[in-house]
């Protein structure tokens, strides 16, 4: 696609030059063949004139010598008549005696195309000869080819002139909007977006360039709702409506992946799994929107005092879970003990104190992440079954 897009680009540029060039031939040469085309019938016309004047005065001049008989009185026409180059032949007939008077025939003027003129010789208004004159075009044939080697000079430079003063019009007007509109059809096909094309021409090309700058802009509008939309469609994918933290989903995909770098790498991490307490007494005296209202509370205060790369998620009903990489058990601890505090020393609305119990575990390998959750699940058991409010250790290694 994107070759013959390119060649095809290029084929309008070469037809308008070809469309140009053979414009500016025809236009210059049908000019330049009617002005030769003109010069030369007017220079035909005017040679016909010359012909017939010429030939009416050499037989005016000729008919006093026929009448009388004297060739010699001709003389000093014909000897004019000789150094006329024009002049292939000259035949003159006495009709008064039926005999030729007088018979000229230069052999070496037979050039180039010979025309013949005859007209009647009369003296007084007897009709006593006839005369025949053949000229040739010599003289004209070499104006003629002045004249066009002149003409061909003139329309030459004039064609020239106009190449120069019309193939940088046709660039600018044409060629380079011409690149930039199929610069910007490229990007389009390539699924390049970023580059701007800002178009102040008002021709056909200017007008479909700003179509094409629109279409990318309405694109580019699209792509940036459509990415908010995904970006808010992915959160809402691994968020818990009800208290904003990450679900249950995120949480396992999380404890996956520290579980791999566990492995790979020899990391270490832990987990603590917490249940509010009497949670259900909550619902049952004041309402489920009141123990909605808990929870939400709750994962604040998780937010508010985990660590920076700590992962607060709602594990499932009242419970919620906590995942903490590069620590320790032992570090863990604390960070339950201090999340315990401050659920016991925090005030909620309603139901006024509310407390919570917490198991912990350290991940050792090999376990799997079900081994894992069973654990911090048996150790979160033991805070419940031991009074609640407290944290409790795994009393679990390696699954046994």
């Amino acid at each position: 696609m994107g070759p013959f897009f390119r060649l095809q680009h290029h084929s309008i540029k070469i037809t308008i030059i070809l469309g140009i060039l053979l414009a500016l031939l025809c236009s210059f040469g049908g000019a330049g063949w009617y002005v030769i085309s003109t010069i030369e019938h007017k220079l035909y016309q005017e040679f016909a004139i010359e012909r017939a004047e010429l030939t009416e005065k050499i037989a005016t001049a000729m008919a006093e010598p026929i009448y009388f008989l004297s060739p010699n009185n001709a003389g000093l026409i014909l000897t004019l008549i000789k150094r006329d180059p024009s002049i292939v032949s000259l035949e003159v007939y006495d009709k008064l005696n039926e005999m030729p008077f007088i018979n000229i025939d230069i052999p070496q003027r037979k050039s180039g195309m010979l025309f013949r003129n005859r007209t009647d010789i009369v003296y007084g208004k007897i009709n006593i000869g006839e005369l025949n004159i053949v000229f040739n075009n010599i003289r004209q044939q070499k104006e003629m080819k002045n004249k066009r080697e002149l003409m061909v000079k003139v329309f030459g430079y004039t064609f020239v002139v106009n190449l120069i003063i019309m193939f940088p019009l046709v660039h600018f007007i044409i060629f380079r909007p011409l690149n930039r509109l199929a610069q910007q059809a490229r990007n389009f096909q390539g699924n390049e977006l970023d580059q701007a094309f800002h178009w102040r021409e008002n021709s056909e090309i200017g007008l479909v360039g700003r179509s094409f700058e629109m279409a990318r802009t309405a694109i580019l509008g699209l792509i940036a709702k459509l990415r908010k939309s995904n970006d808010k469609l992915a959160k809402a994918a691994v968020t818990d409506k009800l208290t904003g933290l990450f679900n249950r989903h995120k949480a396992d995909a999380v404890l996956e992946a520290e579980i791999t770098r566990a492995r790979r790498y020899g990391n270490q991490f832990s987990v603590i799994l917490i249940d509010i307490d009497y949670f259900k007494q909550v619902n049952d005296k004041f309402g489920h929107q009141t123990g909605d209202m808990v929870l939400s509370l709750f994962a604040k205060l998780l937010l508010k005092h985990i660590r920076k790369n700590d992962l607060a998620a709602r594990w499932g009903g009242e419970e919620f879970i906590v995942v903490c990489p590069e620590t320790g058990l032992g570090k863990c601890n604390l960070i339950a003990q201090k999340l315990r505090k401050a659920a016991e020393d925090a005030e909620f609305p309603i139901v006024k104190k509310q407390t919570a119990s917490f198991g912990v575990a350290a991940f050792t390998a090999p376990e799997s992440l079900a081994q894992l959750i069973s654990r911090v699940d048996a150790a979160l058991y033991l805070a419940k079954k031991s009074g609640r409010n407290q944290v409790v250790q795994s009393p679990f290694v390696n699954g046994k």
